[in-house]
């Protein structure tokens, strides 16, 4: 609304692809933390103590999932635009979809605490994180919307989802603050960032290989950063083999040698 008082149609449109093009991916990240819910639950009635592992656990998968999703769209932001929408018209639409999956990693967390704010009783916290961030998203919106059109809404959104996960971290915070997630939040960065490297030099190739070759690499640089444990990789294993994928069997036999 805000875009079409104070900018152009074609702002409004170039805002919604971005937003439809990034926002869905949250779905991972919901799958995610319902699957983490029950342990939550069970931690917050049998084991307050233990909630903060299996918290900065999540967090931390969320952020493996979130930060090469991220940089890779955000430079292939115009290439993927340019994909679904032929002709040149809505290239523009790239701008917003940079900005928005810029904060794919917030929207990950965000999600996580809504469900972990749940699991302690405490909706109401996460629901004045959400007027909180409303309001800036609200503010900056109506700042930026007229002069940088799409990509100043875009900029509002983002604003937003950073003031929802620090109202959340002021609740969060005696279980999982800030500094540990900046922790968990290293590694991931740097193999998404060595991965990125990768993606921008094939930026102009057949547009199926970079998602290929930057899931190789970020993949190689996880294993060589020894980002995950061995009891991580255990249960990583586990969620392969249970879905049945190639070479579930052999990783069975290795499971289970007897």
């Amino acid at each position: 609304l805000m875009l079409k008082g104070l900018a152009t149609n074609d702002e409004v449109a170039f805002y919604n692809i971005g937003y439809m093009l990034a926002q869905p991916l949250g779905f991972l990240s919901s799958a995610l933390s319902i699957s983490a819910f029950p342990a939550f639950s069970r931690r917050a009635k049998l084991d307050p103590e233990g909630i903060g592992r299996v918290l900065r656990r999540t967090v931390k998968y969320q952020i493996v999932m979130a930060v090469p999703i991220a940089v890779g769209l955000a430079i292939m932001a115009e290439r993927v635009i340019q994909f679904l929408f032929h002709g040149g018209g809505f290239v523009q639409a790239g701008g917003a979809l940079r900005v928005i999956s810029l904060g794919l990693p917030l929207v990950f967390l965000n999600l996580t605490a809504r469900y972990m704010l749940t699991a302690l009783d405490a909706q109401r916290a996460y629901l004045s994180a959400i007027v909180v961030g409303l309001m800036v998203n609200v503010g900056l919106s109506a700042a930026f919307a007229a002069p940088l059109g799409a990509t100043g809404a875009a900029v509002g959104l983002l604003a937003g989802e950073l003031a929802v996960f620090l109202v959340c971290q002021r609740t969060l915070r005696r279980h999982v603050g800030i500094g540990p997630v900046l922790a968990e939040l290293g590694r991931p960065a740097l193999a998404a960032l060595v991965m990125g490297l990768v993606v921008f030099a094939l930026r102009s190739a057949p547009l199926w290989i970079v998602p290929v070759a930057g899931t190789v690499v970020y993949a190689g640089m996880l294993f060589a950063l020894r980002v995950f444990g061995r009891d991580e990789l255990r249960v990583l294993r586990g969620v392969y083999v249970s879905f049945g994928l190639p070479g579930s069997a052999y990783l069975m036999k290795v499971r289970n040698p007897s």
